[in-house]
């Protein structure tokens, strides 16, 4: 055979080699290529996250008026902090914090909120192994309402306590905390972009019968470290 009958079987051996390493090439790294561009959208830097700290005069607590009561009989504020469980009659201690969301932009999505708030004291058992969960109302723009005898609809009232929520349950403060800040993950549609966001905290059991306070402390927005103060991180689409 001649040489020049040779040559284009050599060629053609070349080419299909090239082709088959190609070929393996493609299928080895497009799966990978695919994957990163799945990914990139949810990367967190994606997301504008803004943190807010509570407003300290309208932070504080409400009581219960009297053991199964249901109505709120007094409230309390500016306070280094403020508390959440039982009294020595067995009535249920809620917390109000109040945080001015306003100037969150009104055409922009939020996704999410994590609410923050930081371990002061305790009395009595520690309530989140005797009460249940720990759990959160959500009110826009205020628990309170113009007409409250107490002031501005944002200023807390011992009527708080009882007050119609926007979402009641909204979120569940993890019982774990972390350096002494307990928090919990709210839904973006529930963060106001144009008023106040407030968050009522209460225990799933209202007391555990014993006649005697078991109550947990946070600190509030009036409180005299500022690192303590409670923080709305606010995490929206920019």
């Amino acid at each position: 055979m001649r040489p020049s009958q040779l040559f284009p079987k050599f060629v053609y051996s070349i080419l299909r080699i090239m082709m088959i390493i190609f070929l393996i090439s493609l299928f080895s790294f497009a799966p990978n290529s695919a994957y990163a561009a799945l990914d990139e959208p949810l990367d967190s830097t994606t997301l504008t996250t803004v943190i807010i700290r509570s407003t300290g005069e309208y932070d504080g607590w409400t009581e219960e008026a009297s053991e199964n009561a249901n109505f709120g009989t007094s409230a309390h504020n500016r306070y280094e902090d403020f508390w959440v469980g039982d009294g020595p009659n067995d009535e249920q201690y809620r917390g109000i914090l109040s945080f001015n969301t306003s100037s969150l932009p009104d055409n922009k999505t939020v996704t999410s909120a994590t609410l923050k708030v930081k371990y002061s004291a305790k009395l009595g058992t520690l309530p989140f192994t005797t009460h249940n969960g720990l759990y959160l109302d959500v009110k826009t723009p205020a628990f309170g309402t113009p007409q409250d005898l107490c002031g501005p609809a944002v200023t807390i009232c011992f009527s708080d306590f009882e007050a119609a929520a926007t979402k009641l349950l909204v979120a569940k403060i993890n019982s774990t905390p972390v350096d002494g800040w307990y928090s919990a993950t709210i839904p973006g549609q529930y963060i106001s972009k144009t008023s106040t966001t407030q968050f009522r905290f209460r225990f799933a059991k209202d007391d555990n019968d014993d006649n005697s306070p078991d109550r947990i402390g946070f600190f509030q927005g009036d409180a005299s470290v500022y690192a303590n103060r409670p923080r709305l991180i606010v995490r929206y689409i920019p």
